[in-house]
């Protein structure tokens, strides 16, 4: 196991090592453009070099591909004249890719401008760059050779210079098929990169093939220059996958984008999370994390803040269904480690602020994919959609966010948070005065949960207003958060509650909490049949102990009576219990006499009429 360990460490090494090698060639070649510049000119000696190479073959070579056929009616002077016109044309070729080039690059930048960092093209034209300049060389310097000999004494129309020099041609048609091919090949590049499919499919291949690299790599620090490169390249990578799904999408271009999001996902998303026993690596994001490598943090943001920019631009213009692919594609790249869920955590406050709270479809597909993540990890950003809805008055949405916790009151784990933050926000439904969504959450509150866990979930936020502001409030004070510079930052959410009238709003909270449950209990309605109350379970008197504006506050509840939607009000019995608990008169004479003075006006005004 020791020896199998060993060698595949030194694989490891020397795969990176010669990585390494083509890196700081690239880097030399790219810091000094003279040295590019040798580097073609050196073909040109090589050329050269060849040229001077005495061939003592060439009569047998000559006299073997003419064995069978003699060639007739073909002279020194034709061969001569085929080779100039392949040199003339060559200098029309190279006017022609570097337009083609040119157009092509501009065109693959409009689409997606960080593929415009990728360096395959490059490779492509210096190859295609350093065979034409052979073939020109070695090419004028055949045309030379053949001018020198034919006008020697003696010499007739024939093949005779051909024969001396035949393995020269052999060469030169060789590199020029070399050529050819090599041209085709840069022209097909140059042209997939105008395919956005193509373009598609070559960036997520390059992504993964580039991730592994990362992840495989050997860690010794002379290669610390190298990943840094990586890391920078995988930056531009993933930056080109989305652009081009975003070009991909807004030319409706279905197919393509369905097909490569799921490749995408597969490929390279996945990888994020691999469990691979290659080098005993094990989890993937772990591995990368211990070896003190925060680029794959940013590596990881970025994946997410261009994932939800896409989002949002598919929303704006309505395009659903390719939204919701990328909404699960997002979710899909939730990793359970803590500095990971920090920043998935602070772009799901982008993701809230990005939502459009009048558009179901764009509330459903959020809901849907925070309920594919852990529970633990949804409270925080639920309380703050929930408190968005509120404030922009969205009802009927609010009530699909809010029904969307219900599962949560099943769980003894998640069950007393659920209602603080239930709770959180019914209190800024009363500081804003949105009636009609403190009455549902009233009736919401009082349905679902016992008057017991009610009133111990006030008892708490009274002693802890702040719960759920920050993510981390839970956090261990022993664990080190130098260890999470730089995306240690909480979610900047801008709807909070204010602090001022939390204490009045939390009143009025109690006193129409006690009276809609009191009201249910006396009622004996469907969902106080199992609970065994007696509608004395949220305790009124104690909350207001030490207040003396219990009379103001009680009084203005009851100015908004009728806007609330909640029965308890018409209940006599109910309004003299709550007057009670806040040690007040109830009047009830006074109350009757209120409630008929419409009917009294009314009946004033007809017999006005009828005189």
């Amino acid at each position: 196991m020791k020896r199998w360990y060993r060698k595949s460490k030194k694989v490891k090494y020397i795969r990176t090592f010669k990585d390494w090698i083509l890196h700081k060639l690239s880097k030399l070649i790219a810091k000094y453009s003279t040295i590019l510049l040798l580097l073609y000119i050196s073909v040109i000696p090589l050329a050269f070099l060849i040229y001077l190479i005495p061939f003592p073959w060439n009569e047998k070579l000559f006299k073997i591909f003419t064995w069978s056929k003699p060639i007739a009616h073909i002279h020194d002077g034709d061969v001569k004249k085929v080779i100039q016109t392949i040199i003339g044309s060559l200098t029309i070729i190279i006017s022609l890719i570097s337009a083609i080039y040119v157009f092509t690059y501009r065109e693959q930048k409009s689409v997606a401008p960080s593929a415009s960092a990728n360096s395959k093209r490059n490779k492509w034209v210096m190859l295609v760059i350093s065979c034409m300049v052979f073939n020109i060389t070695f090419g004028s310097l055949l045309v030379s050779k053949y001018g020198r000999f034919m006008k020697e004494a003696g010499y007739k129309e024939s093949l005779s210079v051909t024969e001396k020099i035949f393995l020269e041609n052999l060469l030169m048609l060789f590199t020029l098929f070399l050529l050819v091919y090599l041209i085709i090949g840069l022209v097909k590049h140059l042209f997939k990169t105008m395919s956005v499919n193509k373009m598609l499919q070559d960036s997520i291949q390059d992504t993964s093939q580039l991730f592994d690299k990362i992840v495989y790599a050997d860690r010794n620090s002379r290669f610390k220059e190298l990943l840094d490169e990586w890391y920078t390249q995988l930056h531009y990578s993933i930056e080109s996958v989305f652009q081009n799904f975003k070009f991909a999408a807004e030319n409706n271009m279905n197919k393509e984008f369905q097909h490569n999001i799921g490749q995408f996902e597969k490929m390279v998303i996945k990888k994020f999370k691999l469990d691979t026993e290659r080098y005993n690596i094990g989890f993937v994001h772990s591995y990368l994390i211990e070896e003190g490598e925060t680029q794959f943090l940013e590596i990881y943001r970025s994946a997410l803040r261009s994932n939800l920019s896409l989002i949002s631009s598919l929303m704006k213009n309505q395009h659903y269904n390719k939204a919701k692919d990328l909404v699960e594609l997002y979710f899909n790249m939730y990793i359970a480690e803590e500095q990971f869920i920090r920043m998935f955590q602070n772009n799901l406050a982008i993701y809230i602020d990005t939502i459009d709270t009048s558009d179901e479809k764009q509330l459903s597909m959020f809901l849907n994919g925070i309920s594919t993540i852990p529970k633990e990890q949804t409270l925080f950003v639920s309380k703050y959609l929930i408190m968005k809805l509120i404030t922009k008055n969205q009802l009927i949405n609010l009530t699909n966010a809010v029904y969307a916790l219900k599962p949560n009151l099943d769980n003894p784990t998640f069950k007393n948070s659920t209602v603080i933050i239930l709770l959180q926000n019914l209190i800024k439904s009363i500081e804003i005065s949105n009636y009609a969504t403190t009455g549902f959450l009233v009736k919401f509150l009082v349905t679902n949960i016992s008057g017991k866990d009610i009133n111990r979930g006030l008892r708490i936020l009274k002693l802890k207003p702040e719960l759920f502001t920050t993510i981390w409030e839970e956090r261990q004070e022993d664990t080190d958060e130098n260890s999470f510079k730089g995306i240690n930052e909480h979610p900047v959410y801008p709807i909070q509650i204010n602090k001022e009238t939390f204490d009045y709003c939390l009143r009025k909270a109690f006193i129409l909490l006690y009276g809609q449950h009191l009201y249910s209990v006396r009622a004996n309605l469907w969902f106080t049949k199992d609970r065994e109350e007696d509608g004395q379970e949220i305790k009124l008197n104690k909350s207001y102990k030490g207040f003396y504006d219990s009379e103001y506050i009680i009084a203005k509840v009851k100015t908004a009576s009728s806007k609330y939607g909640l029965l308890f009000f018409e209940d006599a019995e109910v309004m003299k219990a709550i007057y009670k608990k806040l040690g007040l008169f109830y009047n009830e004479v006074n109350e009757n006499e209120i409630s008929s003075l419409p009917n009294v006006i009314s009946q004033t005004l007809i017999k006005l009429f009828k005189l």
